[in-house]
Parts: C-alpha cells; sequence; structure tokens
C-alpha cells in the first residue's frame, strides 16, 4: 500500500494488514450534514478545554477515521470502539494519534493545504456549510473528470488541480468561490436540465 501524503492520505499497517485512510470528497461527504462537516472541522482543529470537550473531540476523531478508512475491516483492531454502554475499548492506535491522525484528514479534505509560499486559492469569509457535491462538480466542468474520478479527490488535489490550470492572479483579486463556483454551477443545471429532458 502507497499513501499520496501529498493529497492527504495517510497509510497505517496493522499486523499484516493495511488501511488506508483518504479524506476524499465522498469520504468527507459521509461525515454528516454540509453544516455538520464544518461543525466538525472546527471542533477538531479547537483545542478543548474541559473534559466533556475533548470526549467529544475524540468520538469525532474516530468518526472522521472511519469514514475516511478505505475499508471497515480492521477498524476495531485499530481505533478501539464504543460499546453500547458508550464505554470505550481502545485499539492499537493510542487516542492521541486518533485525534492527530483526523486533524490532518479533515484539512486536506476540507480546507485543501496548499503548498508552502502559495496562496490559498479560496478566499473570501470563512465556510458556514462545505457542499461536498459543488466542489465534485467543480472538477467535472473545469477539469473534465468523470464523476467518481472528481468525488475521489480530496480539496488538496482538487486546488492543486485547479491551480495548474488556473494559475493564481497575484495581482487579481478574484477568488474561486466567486468566478469557478458560479461557472460550475451553471454547468451542473445545464447538464441535469439535459438529462431530465431525455427521461421524459
Amino acid at each position: 500500500m502507497t499513501a499520496n501524503h501529498a493529497s492527504g492520505e495517510i497509510g497505517v499497517t496493522l499486523d499484516d494488514a493495511d488501511v488506508l485512510f483518504r479524506p476524499s470528497l465522498l469520504a468527507i461527504s459521509s461525515i454528516g450534514s454540509p453544516k455538520d462537516i464544518i461543525e466538525a472541522f472546527v471542533y477538531l482543529l479547537d483545542p478543548p478545554r474541559t473534559r466533556a470537550q475533548e470526549a467529544r473531540q475524540f468520538r469525532l476523531a474516530l468518526h472522521v477515521l472511519s469514514c475516511c478508512a478505505d475499508s471497515p475491516d480492521h477498524l476495531d483492531a485499530l481505533l478501539g470502539y464504543y460499546d453500547d454502554s458508550m464505554v470505550y475499548h481502545p485499539g492499537a492506535m493510542p487516542p492521541d494519534d486518533i485525534v492527530t491522525i483526523a486533524q490532518h484528514l479533515i484539512r486536506h479534505g476540507v480546507a485543501g493545504v496548499s503548498p508552502k509560499g502559495e496562496e490559498p486559492m479560496i478566499k473570501g469569509e470563512p465556510m458556514r456549510e462545505f457542499d461536498a457535491s459543488k466542489f465534485a462538480a467543480m472538477a467535472v466542468a473545469h477539469l473534465g473528470m468523470s464523476e467518481a474520478d472528481a468525488w475521489n479527490l480530496t480539496m488538496t488535489s482538487l486546488l492543486s488541480a485547479l491551480r495548474s490550470k488556473f494559475p493564481p492572479d497575484k495581482s487579481s483579486a478574484t477568488s474561486i468561490t466567486e468566478k469557478q463556483y458560479t461557472d460550475s454551477m451553471d454547468w451542473l443545471r445545464r447538464v441535469n436540465a439535459q438529462r431530465n429532458a431525455k427521461r421524459q
């Protein structure tokens, strides 16, 4: 198993089993609603101040790793699990490592990580919701990808590809959220309209 660390993947080996954690758009979308995803992002990256917050952060970290795993096999042995009485049974991975990896995954899966020295492509007001389908549509519209390949992208890999195709104009304040977002959704509406017309 080879993890693509540049795109945010993490590979872990437990005995003879390999587990790949990939924060793809599809995996991130399974965390919850668009609002839930941003709440998880903020809660995971914000240092807990109480034991209750620490416990909630850990449960969120487990959830994020479960969503990003390429297979549910071996997860209980690796990460541990909560039983029906909400008692946590530890796995092979230390709790601090679980939180650290979850933070890494959600950064690459939601915000995207820019190379050192590069300006972030997404600017403006902080997101209140993360709608993964909009970013998948952006990849299909502007990068010519299939829907399956688009949903398999992480935000880091999506932004890297868009940066290569649309080099940032350092003299321009135009951000991807203002221009590319609108173009992508207009394209998606046209495609859906054509599909619906053919079905009738």
